[in-house]
Formats: structure tokens, sequence, C-alpha cells
């Protein structure tokens, strides 16, 4: 009869690791990863051997040991931590005495050790039991490491996100309201990190988390101020952490190239190019940790990254690549070379106003004059929060690229044809209207980033297409600027009021035109980017949605092919908010939202519609590639768990309808409305799943 094991530990991947190779050598064993659940495991079966973590999410492992120590004639019991203090002599021997432990071994752990030991307590003290350790098949070498790889692999791609937890929390350390929480969450996720990374062989990851959570404990024990030592201090050992990290995944992603086991939602083939090429960012002179920091919240933008370790090596990306925004780190010591890569940069062929973004790696006012003097777009400051980046990657992209701006100019064409020529040349399309009753069709037709108005026209004075434009709900935050006689400031007053967001004198002088129009330009496109995207799941939100959505539907129909747009709605989204939490359901609907960007082609355009809704339109896409391609989300989204606020497993799916613009469905209000009209019907019937109808 073969032995068993209960493996209480929160830790996944270690539980998973100890299962496996304890099942190669003949074990049968049964995995909790609370206290409530390993309860269930024993009451339903008996087991010889107890390993438990001291620290877990609903208890000490402690507690729990005392609690099995009431049993008669219970399993023998390994106790497992990380904690050095229950490892020295005395603690040891009153820890067998007083809770009846027979082995306490300390994490990180040597997995056949610690199986070839659990056999010798079980040998010891297992009675009858230790009959079932001799002569059990084992399972080949070659089955269990690949299966031992595997798991390796699943604990390093989780040690990146569970670095950005740590530094994310010690961030939160500076302020004296969070820094108790934060303390306490810190340590919990550094401890659980450290025994993990040390157990897959991360030795030198192990001890930079054993540095940082010494430091969480002073942290902890003077909660009411962070002195400024400790907080450099920190910031070191995270710094070490992270790059750590960068370092074994780079290895890691050369030691195997290809995709990780986990399925992608959609196959290779189906992964069709984009219609338009992705934008691109040249990142210079960061270290490894800044550049994967980087490289991530860029392709959570769909950004590609160029790197470059030093100025003289960024020369060569800058002339092929066809960036679309730089991001230059810079010091004391490439100050000067980062300037001239700058200027560099911007005497490009139709890169004047490159998007550009200094980052500094210490925020002293001879720097910052610098940044400033380089005619920065941005300036970051280090410590480069995750956000920050975030915000600085979007709205670098955001900026206008010259041949793409759109300027509509109502005026007099007789004096306007220099000042047309003046636009065109700094690269913007410009698109004159002469008449001002003709402005809103104009507008609708051209759909400019900003409008310039002669204040004075032969039939309507200027301030009416400020009226115009301000009335009509899709331009009411255009910039308008109007064109004003020196001199004539009593007319200023009722411009503002009429709506026009700055004037320029005339006679004009060329650099005050470029300088303000470029600089409305700007503003507008990062305005129209904060009220873009959902804040929780990171979408287009409806509004956005209706306005790109008209584009790609009129794309399409122009090259002849099929825009699919489709309604999803998450099942029992309010029955999870009840049950188990809003936090619950909002971790759900920003699960289902990042899905939906990450599995869909750049063309396509994804938005949170409502509470629980999303909406999709597949450019070029027929309603059978639309429907194949929510399966698969589904799918993927049906094999995640979520856990609830004690920790039971919560699941997730959706329904869903497509449609394909047809002769009753022109427009993308028309395809919408249809599709939440069949969506309702769809919710209505049982069983999750997608349908398609024309």
């Amino acid at each position: 009869m073969a032995t068993s094991a209960l493996i209480l530990d929160d830790d996944e991947s270690f539980q998973k690791l100890l299962s496996i190779s304890m099942g190669a050598h003949g074990w049968v064993t049964y995995g909790a990863r609370r206290i409530s659940e390993a309860r269930r495991i024993l009451a339903r079966h008996v087991v010889d051997v107890a390993l438990i973590d001291g620290l877990l999410p609903d208890g000490s492992g402690l507690d729990f040991v005392a609690e099995l120590g009431r049993e008669p004639g219970g399993p023998v019991i390994v106790f497992l931590s990380a904690f050095s203090a229950f490892h020295d002599t005395a603690t040891y021997a009153w820890l067998k005495e007083n809770h009846g432990i027979h082995l306490i071994r300390r994490k990180p752990v040597v997995v056949d050790e610690l199986i070839r030991q659990v056999e010798e307590a079980l040998r010891v003290h297992g009675g009858g039991a230790a009959a079932g350790v001799r002569d059990r098949p084992k399972t080949g070498p070659t089955r269990l490491g690949e299966a031992v790889a595997r798991l390796r692999r699943e604990c390093l791609s989780r040690s990146g996100e569970t670095a950005q937890v740590l530094a994310r929390e010690i961030t939160r350390l500076r302020s004296p309201r969070q820094r108790e929480a934060a303390a306490k969450n810190a340590r919990f996720v550094a401890h659980k990190m450290k025994g993990s990374a040390g157990t897959f062989g991360f030795a030198d990851l192990a001890q930079n988390i054993e540095q940082l959570e010494e430091l969480l404990g002073r942290v902890a024990d003077q909660p009411a101020a962070l002195e400024p030592e400790l907080s450099v201090a920190l910031d070191s050992a995270m710094e070490a952490i992270l790059r750590a990290v960068t370092r074994l995944l780079a290895a890691e992603a050369e030691s195997e190239p290809t995709p990780s086991a986990a399925p992608a939602v959609l196959p290779p083939q189906t992964l069709s190019k984009p219609d338009r090429p992705a934008a691109k960012i040249l990142l210079v002179g960061a270290d490894p940790s800044l550049a994967a920091r980087v490289t991530e919240v860029a392709r959570h933008s769909f950004v590609h990254t160029a790197l470059a370790a030093s100025v003289e090596e960024a020369m060569d990306p800058a002339l092929h690549a066809n960036v679309d925004a730089a991001l230059i780190v810079i010091d004391e010591g490439t100050l000067a070379a980062a300037l001239g890569l700058a200027r560099f940069l911007r005497m490009l062929p139709g890169r004047r106003h490159l998007g550009l973004a200094f980052m500094l790696r210490s925020a002293t006012p001879s720097l910052w004059l610098a940044a400033l003097d380089g005619n920065a777009t941005l300036i970051l400051a280090e410590p480069f929060a995750a956000d920050e980046l975030g915000d600085g990657v979007r709205r670098l992209i955001a900026l206008p690229s010259r041949p793409e701006a759109r300027l509509l100019l109502v005026a007099r064409m007789e004096p306007s044809g220099s000042l047309r020529q003046l636009l065109e040349d700094e690269g913007l399309r410009v698109f004159a209207c002469a008449d001002p009753a003709d402005s809103v069709a104009e507008l609708e037709r051209v759909r400019p980033d900003i409008v310039l108005s002669d204040l004075f026209l032969p039939q309507r004075a200027g301030l009416d297409v400020c009226r115009l434009v301000r009335s009509h709900p899709e331009f009411r935050e255009l910039p308008v600027l109007l064109l004003v006689p020196r001199g004539a400031d009593e007319v200023l007053g009722p411009a503002f009021r009429a709506g026009a967001s700055d004037y320029l004198s005339m006679p004009l002088v060329a650099e005050e035109v470029v300088a303000r129009v470029w600089l409305h330009l700007e503003r507008g496109a990062m305005d129209r980017e904060a009220n873009l995207l959902d804040a929780l799941t990171g979408l287009l939100t409806r509004s956005a949605f209706t306005r790109a959505g008209r584009g790609t539907l009129a794309d399409s129909r122009r090259r002849g092919g099929d825009c699919a747009v489709a309604m999803i709605e998450i099942d029992g989204i309010e029955g999870i908010m009840l049950q188990h939490g809003p936090q619950v359901a909002d971790h759900i609907l920003a699960v289902a939202g990042r899905l939906l960007a990450m599995k869909t082609r750049l063309g396509d355009l994804c938005c949170r519609w409502g509470q629980a809704s999303f909406t999709i339109a597949f450019a070029d896409a027929s309603a059978a590639r639309a429907t194949e391609v929510l399966e698969r989300i589904r799918a993927e989204l049906e094999g995640l768990v979520f856990r609830g606020a004690g920790g039971e497993p919560v699941s997730a799916s959706f329904r869903g309808v497509v449609v394909v613009a047809g002769a009753d469905t022109q427009t993308v209000e028309e395809l919408t409305a249809v599709a939440r009209e069949r969506l309702d019907l769809a919710m209505r019937s049982t069983g999750a799943g997608v349908t398609a109808a024309r």
C-alpha cells in the first residue's frame, strides 16, 4: 500500500514541485494551500506524513500542527519555514517536544534531500506505515526532469510579477498612512518569494530577497518614520531583485527559444499582420532592469521597444528603425552625449517634433535645466514607478506625428497662401475653407486635430466658427485658434467666451505660429489620451470606441472587406460581486479586458461597453473568424481560477454575439445596437458561448 502525504503550502510552485518529486518516489500526495482545505482533505483521507508550511494565508502552521497533535495516531509531522528563528538549537528542541514535530526543515530546501529525510522520519516514527517506503515504483528521470524544468520556468515567470508587486509595496512605504500595511504585505510577499527562489535554484535572487526582508523588518519595528538611509537601502535592495529577475528571465529566454507551455489563445497562423505598423520607442542608456520594465509597459500599449545601451549604439536604430519616440537615460556623465543625440534625432527628416523623454538618474537642478534646454517633451526622475513609465510611454506615442496631424484653416483665401505654406512646411496636412457656413461639413469630412480661423471673414465672424465647433458634440474639445489683428484687444474677451482656445496676432510671426499650433496639438493629444481608456480594464471607453470604430468600418469597406462587431458579457458578475465582493468581480473584469487586448490584433478595437460587457471591432474579419477568436478567449478565461476573499475558487465565462455590417447596419452605432439586442436574447438562454449572424 502506497504511503501518502499532505502538503500544506500556499506556494503553488513549491507544492507542485514537491508533489511531482514525491510522486516520482512512489508517494500519493494531496495538496492544500490553506488550513481549511487541509482539514477537508484529512476528513476524507488518512495520510502518513503532513508537510506544513509555517506561514499560511488563513493562520499559523504551528497552530495547525497543535491541532493535529490532539489526534491520536496522527501523521508524522514535517514543519517547513523560511524564518531563521525556528532553526536555532533551543527553539528546534522546544518545537519537537511541545508540538510533536518530527522533522523541521528551513526553506529553501533541496527537494531530493527533503524527501530522503521525510522517508527516514517515517521509518523512525511512522510505525507500520514505514513499510510502504520500501521498494516503491519510481518515475523515469526524463519525465521527472521535464516536469521540474516546467515548474522552474513557471516559478521564474511568476517571480517577475511578484517583483513588481514588491516594488509597488516599497513605493507605498513612503506614505505614513500606508507604511505599516505596506511593510506587512511586502514582508509576506518577500518571504514566500525567497523560499520559492531558493528551492528552484535561484540562489542569488533568494539572497537579494533575504536582504530586502531584513530591511522590511526594520521598517516594521519602527513604522512611525522611514529614515533616509533605510529608504535608500530599500530602493537598492529592490533594484538588486529586479536586476536578478531580469538576468534570469533573459537567460531563460536564450535557453528556451520555444513558446512556454501555456496554450496561446490564438494559434500562430491566425495572428495576421496588423493593417498599420506598431509604434516604436527608442530606449537609450537603460540598465537591464529598467529596460525590462519599459519593454513590459510598452508591450501592454502595443508599442515595440528598440534598445541601445549607449548613445553610440543608438545611432543605427535612430537612422534605420523609424522610431516614433525616444526615451534617453541621462546622468552627469552622459549629459553632453545625450543632448547631442536629442539634437541629432530631431534633425532627421520628419522628426522635428519627435516625442522625446529624458529619464534622470538623479533629479539635480543642473540635470533638470539641461533636460529643459534639450527641449524634452517629458522629464521623468528616478525612481521610475510603473504607472509613471506607462503614462510616459502612452503620452509620447499619443503626440501627433507630423504626417498625421490635420489642420482646418477657415480664412479668406487671398492672405492665407503664405500661412498655408508655412504650416505644410511643418508637415501638417492643411485643409482650407473660406466660408464659415461650410465649416461643420468640413469638420465631419476632414476630422481635424486643430482649427485655425480668421476672426474677420466676409460673410460671418470667426466667433461663429468657435460657436459652431463648441456646439458639435464630437468636436467640442477641439483646439480653435483665432487670427486677430494686432491691437484689437477688445475682441479677445468675446472670443474666449465664444470658445476660442488661443489667438495669434496679425501680422503673423512664423515662429509664434508654429510654436502655438504644436503646443495645442500636443495638449489636445494628451487630453484625448486621458479620456480614451477605461480605468479598470485599460480598454477604450464607449465614446472613444465609437469614434475610432467609424474609421475602422470605413477602412474595411474601402478595402472590400467585412467589419465584424462583437459584444460579450461576463456571466453572473453581479452574483460574484454579492457573494465574493467587488474586488473579486473587478479582478475578473480586469483580466478579461487584458485577455481581449492581448489576444486580438493591433488593428482591432476593444472597448469596455458597460459594467460587465465588452465590445470588439474586428477589422477585415468575417463573422466566422471573429467567432473563432472569441471562443478561444472564452476557453482561456474559463481555464483560469480566481480566488474569493476566503480562498474559495471562483470561475468566469462569458456569452457573446458577432454581427457583420450589412444592408440594414451601416454605422458603428447601428452595429452595436443590433449586437446589444442579440446579446440580451443570448443572455436569457442557457450555456455560455458565442453566436454569429449577419
